[in-house]
């Protein structure tokens, strides 16, 4: 069986190389697994082997992406638009894995829940999660799931750090 190989673009200079292929291999158990370079930190390797597996799986991060990139323009964007934005330290969405059912007309369709985080901070070591206007956490919500059909559900993340990150990992 032929291994499927995955065309890397250009890299920084000080990784002493500029373009590689990463070739993968399924084992029996269906893990797929990167295949010895010698030449390559195997951590390295790793991670291009996850992100460039196959055409399927670059098309389902580039759509979740797409999603992701337009549901934190409009949280983003609509913070500003409210004067809402130099209230707070960061804000940011995150599109998680999780689907619930929503209803669209007489329609019951699975979307994402999008997560939406806005924090405030004085020195960097705590955060508080902000206290944004329940009017405009409304309007947010309704214009994210109505200009992005593959989101179902919009929730506010109101865990202060600690005991939370501010990221989402």
């Amino acid at each position: 069986m032929e291994q499927p190989k995955c065309e890397v673009g250009a890299r920084p200079s000080f990784l002493g190389f500029s373009r590689f292929s990463v070739a993968v291999r399924s084992s029996d158990d269906g893990a797929i697994q990167p295949n010895e370079v010698s030449s390559l930190p195997f951590m390295l390797i790793l991670h291009e082997t996850v992100l460039f597996l196959d055409t399927h799986v670059r098309d389902v991060i580039s759509e979740r992406l797409g999603i992701l990139r337009e549901a934190d323009s409009i949280f983003i964007s609509s913070l500003k638009e409210a004067g809402l934005y130099d209230q707070v330290w960061q804000a940011l969405a995150v599109l998680t894995p999780v689907r619930s059912v929503s209803a669209v007309g007489d329609e019951r369709r699975y979307g994402y829940i999008l997560a939406l985080r806005a924090v405030t901070n004085v020195y960097g070591m705590t955060a508080d999660w902000s206290r944004l206007p329940h009017e405009f956490l409304d309007q947010v919500a309704a214009r994210i799931t109505r200009s992005i059909p593959q989101i179902g559900r919009v929730v506010y993340d109101i865990t202060s750090k600690p005991p939370a990150t501010i990221e989402w990992e």
